[in-house]
């Protein structure tokens, strides 16, 4: 059994949709039985996706990353606020230990050693306590902005609150990049001195 998407929960938009979305297939996980494990993977890992986790927290690390504690206040103002980053040579990670909403976590971008035919990375969550909460595989795409990374297989989701605090949080980013107010012709004028 597979649950879908209605029509009805991605017309709602917004973090109430997307909040209602995220309970629907809660509950319908709970339909799924209980001795059917890769059932309930497959629509833990179905909700993952429909939900654009992966893409999210990607889109949360880039913008966290390079961010030193306790700077941009923007993030502050969402609940966001960055608590510290470490870069592990020997195990190819970049770890950003951040605060959503007074919650400790810890995100983790890492490349395997030998990574075969496709560039792969991982971009994982995990509570301050270490509990992964989410991990999905990333490909590298040429054709993408930014850094190219896409991601791909959801390797681990743990449903929770911290699901509704990222949602969040990248709706407010998203709103930022879009430029909700500047039109494209005002940023023309900016960039261009006119």
């Amino acid at each position: 059994m597979t649950w879908k998407v209605d029509d009805d929960d991605l017309a709602g938009g917004g973090l109430a949709g997307l909040i209602r979305q995220y309970e629907s297939g809660l509950a319908h996980l709970g339909k799924v039985a209980r001795d059917d494990v890769e059932g309930q993977v497959e629509h833990l890992q179905y909700l993952a996706s429909t939900l654009g986790l992966g893409k999210r927290l990607l889109r949360t690390y880039d913008e966290v990353k390079f961010v030193a504690p306790g700077r941009r206040p923007q993030l502050k103002q969402w609940g966001c606020v960055v608590r510290g980053h470490e870069v592990k040579g020997a195990e190819r990670a970049t770890v950003v230990r951040i605060e959503l909403q007074r919650r400790p976590y810890i995100l983790t971008f890492r490349e395997p050693e030998v990574s075969y035919e496709d560039v792969k990375a991982y971009l994982d969550l995990h509570a301050d306590k270490g509990q992964l909460l989410f991990s999905a595989l990333l490909h590298l795409d040429v054709n993408e902005p930014g850094d190219g990374w896409v991601p791909g297989t959801i390797e681990a989701f743990i449903p929770g609150d911290w699901v509704k605090d990222f949602l969040e949080l990248s709706l407010h980013l998203d709103q930022t990049t879009h430029g909700t107010d500047v039109s494209p012709t005002d940023d023309l004028r900016k960039k261009f001195g006119l």
